[in-house]
C-alpha cells in the first residue's frame, strides 16, 4: 500500500513555527529587497510562488488581526523590537511574531503541503524524508469545497458538466478565465497553463517552459461578471498548487467542482451575495503596509 500524502509538516506545532520562520529568513537573505510602503521599509522576497514579507516595529504598537496591537514575549536576551513575518502562497498562509529569541507565535496559519515547499524554496529539505510524497494541492482557508487528494490525483480525464470561471494567482496578478460547460480535461489543462503564463509574465518571472511553482487557485461555478480585473462573489473552491501538481492537478480540481453543483447550496448561476471576496489584483506597495498588511 503507499505511504499516504504528506499535507503538512509532521511536528509539534511550535517547531513547526519556528522552522517556517527560520525558512522565510533564509529566502529573505538569499533573495530579499527592500520595498518602501507609505508606513516604513519592508523586506520583500518572491520566489517559488511564494510572497515573504518581513518588518520590524515597537511591541504593543504593530496593529495586526483580532483584538489588541501584537505584543509577543520576550525571551532571556532582552530585545526592544517586535519581528513579524508574513508569508503569502496565493492568499496569506502565515503570519508569526518573536522578540529576541522568544517563543515564535502566529496570528495566521493555514496549514498545508506549502509547508514542504517553503521549506525547498529555503534548501532546508536535507532529512525530511516526506519531501517524496508532499501533497500536490492544499484547500485554502474558507474554500467551500474540498476534496481527498487521492480523488484529485486520479482524476484525468472528463468534460465539465457545468461552465466554470476561476482565476490563477501570481505574484501580485491573477488571470481569471472561463472555461464554458463540455471542456476537456486536456483543454482545461491548456487553458490554466496559459493564465499561469501570462501571470508569471506580468510578474516578470519564467513561465511553465520552465517548470511550474506553486500558485494560487480560485473557482467560481457558472459564468462569473467581473470587477476590477477579477470575477465577483465567494469562491466556491480555494486551493494552493503545488508545484509538482501544477495544471493537471487545477484542471482535476475544476473537473470535480462541476460535478458537484447538488452538493452546493446556491444555483451555480447566480453570483454569490454572501460576503465580498478581495483578490490580489493590486498594485505591490497597495499591499505592503507594515502597520496593517492585506492580502487577498
Amino acid at each position: 500500500m503507499p505511504a499516504p500524502y504528506a499535507s503538512h509538516i509532521e511536528a509539534p506545532l511550535g517547531i513547526v513555527r519556528t522552522t517556517l520562520r527560520d525558512a522565510s529568513l533564509r529566502i529573505l537573505t538569499a533573495h530579499g529587497r527592500d520595498l518602501q510602503s507609505g508606513s516604513g521599509t519592508v523586506r520583500y522576497a518572491g520566489v517559488a510562488g511564494f510572497k515573504v514579507f518581513y518588518f520590524t516595529g515597537e511591541p504593543g504598537v504593530i496593529a495586526r488581526r483580532g483584538p489588541g496591537n501584537w505584543s509577543t514575549p520576550p525571551g532571556p536576551i532582552p530585545d526592544a523590537v517586535q519581528h513579524l513575518i508574513d508569508v503569502d502562497a496565493g492568499a496569506h498562509v502565515l503570519g508569526v511574531g518573536w522578540r529576541g529569541n522568544g517563543t515564535v507565535l502566529h496570528d495566521r496559519f493555514v496549514r498545508g503541503p506549502w509547508e514542504y515547499e517553503l521549506l525547498r524554496a529555503a534548501g532546508m529539505t536535507a532529512g525530511i524524508p516526506q519531501m517524496n510524497r508532499v501533497a500536490p494541492v492544499g484547500p485554502g482557508r474558507g474554500s467551500r469545497m474540498t476534496w481527498p487528494i487521492e480523488e484529485i490525483v486520479g482524476t484525468r480525464r472528463g468534460r465539465l458538466d457545468y461552465p466554470i470561471t476561476f482565476d490563477v494567482l501570481g505574484y501580485w496578478k491573477g488571470m481569471p478565465e472561463v472555461a464554458p460547460a463540455g471542456t476537456s480535461f486536456a483543454d482545461l489543462v491548456a487553458m490554466v497553463t496559459e493564465c499561469y503564463d501570462t501571470c508569471r509574465e506580468a510578474d516578470d518571472e519564467p513561465d511553465s517552459s520552465v517548470g511550474f511553482s506553486g500558485f494560487g487557485f480560485k473557482a467560481w461555478l457558472g459564468e462569473r461578471p467581473f470587477r476590477a480585473g477579477a470575477p465577483k462573489g465567494r469562491p466556491d473552491l480555494r486551493y494552493w498548487i503545488a508545484p509538482h501538481g501544477g495544471a493537471r492537478a487545477a484542471a482535476a480540481l475544476l473537473l470535480l467542482l462541476s460535478r458537484s453543483v447538488c452538493m452546493l447550496d446556491q444555483p451555480f448561476l447566480e453570483p454569490s451575495s454572501r460576503g465580498k471576496e478581495r483578490v490580489a489584483h493590486l498594485s505591490p506597495l497597495a499591499t505592503l503596509s507594515p502597520l496593517r498588511p492585506s492580502y487577498g
